[in-house]
C-alpha cells in the first residue's frame, strides 16, 4: 500500500433515521415542555403508588437508604439524595448499580426487622447490574424496592415492592422517565418522612403543593424560551 493510499473505516458510527427523525420533528422539544404536565399529572398518582408499595413496617424500620441504577437512574438517586436525608432523617447514598452490587449489597447491616431499604431504579426493568444489586439487597435481608416502567420485569419479581412509573411519550431521548424517576424518588422520601414523624401532616402536604407549585413555574418559563 503507498503512503497515499488510506484504509476505508468501516466502523464509522453512522446516524440513525431515528435519530434524525427525532431532531427534525423537535421531539426533545416537545418531550421538555411536556415536563410540567407530567409533574402535575403524574405527583400525585406516583405519591399514591409508593404509599400502597413501601410498607408501612419497611418505612419504619429502615435503617438507611440506598438508590442505586445505571445512566439516568443513577443520577436521579443523586438529585433525589437530600430528600432522604431532609425528610426522613436517614443516611442515604446514591450509587452506580456497580458499585452497590459489588462494594456495598454484601455488606449491609441487617438485624430484622431493622434493615436498610434498597431502591433499583431500571426504565426497563431488565438492566443485568441493576437486577444484580436488587438480587444482593434481597439476598442480604434488605427492604427493597423497584422503580420501573415494567411491571412485568426482572426487577420487579426480584424487589419487595415495586412503583410503575410508565407514562404516556416513553421515548428516546429518556427526558421524561428521568422526571418520573425523580418524582417517584422525591414520594419515596416523603413516605418514609410520614411514617417515621419526622414531618409533619402539614409539612408533608406543603411538599406535595410544591410540586403543583413547579409545575406551574415550569409551564410559566415556556413563553421565554419557545423561540430559543
Amino acid at each position: 500500500m503507498s503512503s497515499t493510499d488510506k484504509p476505508t473505516d468501516q466502523r464509522t458510527p453512522q446516524i440513525s433515521d431515528r435519530v434524525i427523525n427525532t431532531i427534525e420533528t423537535g421531539h426533545v422539544r416537545e418531550q421538555v415542555f411536556s415536563r410540567p404536565g407530567l409533574l402535575r399529572e403524574f405527583s400525585p398518582k406516583f405519591d399514591a403508588a409508593t404509599r400502597e408499595a413501601l410498607s408501612e413496617a419497611a418505612a419504619k424500620h429502615a435503617t438507611e437508604v440506598h438508590i442505586f441504577g445505571c445512566g439516568d437512574s443513577h443520577h436521579a438517586g443523586l438529585t433525589t439524595r437530600m430528600a432522604f436525608l431532609h425528610w426522613a432523617g436517614l443516611h442515604t447514598e446514591a450509587h452506580t448499580a456497580l458499585d452497590f452490587s459489588r462494594y456495598t449489597a454484601p455488606w449491609l447491616r441487617v438485624n430484622k426487622p431493622a434493615a436498610p431499604l434498597a431502591i433499583g431504579i431500571s426504565i426497563s426493568g431488565e438492566v443485568v447490574r441493576t437486577v444484580e444489586g436488587m438480587s444482593l439487597a434481597r439476598e442480604a435481608g434488605a427492604y427493597t424496592l423497584g422503580i420501573t416502567c415494567r411491571a412485568e420485569s426482572r426487577l420487579t419479581k426480584l424487589a419487595d415492592a415495586f412503583v410503575n412509573i410508565e407514562t404516556p411519550m416513553m421515548d428516546a431521548p429518556r427526558i421524561r422517565t428521568y422526571l418520573a424517576s425523580q418524582i417517584a424518588l422525591y414520594m419515596a422520601a416523603l413516605r418514609l418522612g410520614e411514617v417515621r414523624g419526622t414531618l409533619t401532616a402539614k409539612q408533608a402536604q406543603a411538599i406535595r403543593d410544591g410540586f403543583q407549585k413547579a409545575a406551574d413555574v415550569g409551564e410559566a418559563t415556556h413563553p421565554a424560551i419557545s423561540e430559543t
